[in-house]
């Protein structure tokens, strides 16, 4: 699933205005959709730029989007925010996904920390040292299964 940013967004990533963004969606050379653009034709149109941090990018307009939405409630009912369950299992289930992929981000990490550490078993004098860290970085790499 192709990700969108906000044109203004678009524009501050590949470092051009966002005049030049909307230029772009008046020539046809990008689509805008409910005020955003999709990354596939801002890296067709910008081949250099590194779209690598846009997906944190994204995580962080659904917090603020979050948040904007219970002040809103919170203003419009006069106090505590009333509780939409469809909403709610939506920002779990997103939640969810994005916790998952950093879990499985520090598994490969620790498996590569574990191939590193291993290497240096033969250049280090006390094994026993190793062999300590060792249990440790398996001990964690079980509770991030």
């Amino acid at each position: 699933m192709d990700r969108a940013l906000s044109v203004h967004r678009a524009a501050h990533f590949v470092g051009v205005s966002t005049d030049e963004i909307y230029r772009l969606i008046e020539v046809d050379t990008l689509t805008e959709i409910d005020g955003k653009v999709l990354v596939s034709e801002l890296r067709h149109v910008y081949p250099d730029t590194d779209f690598t941090g846009s997906k944190m990018i994204d995580v962080v307009e659904q917090i603020k989007d979050d948040v904007l939405i219970k002040a809103l409630r919170i203003k419009a009912g006069g106090g505590k925010a009333p509780i939409d369950p469809v909403q709610e299992i939506k920002i779990l289930y997103r939640d969810l996904a994005y916790y998952q992929e950093r879990a499985d981000a520090f598994r490969a990490l620790s498996y590569d920390l574990r191939g590193m550490v291993r290497e240096l078993e033969v250049h280090i004098d006390e094994p026993h040292r190793i062999k300590n860290i060792l249990s440790w970085l398996d001990q964690k790499m079980r509770k991030l299964k």
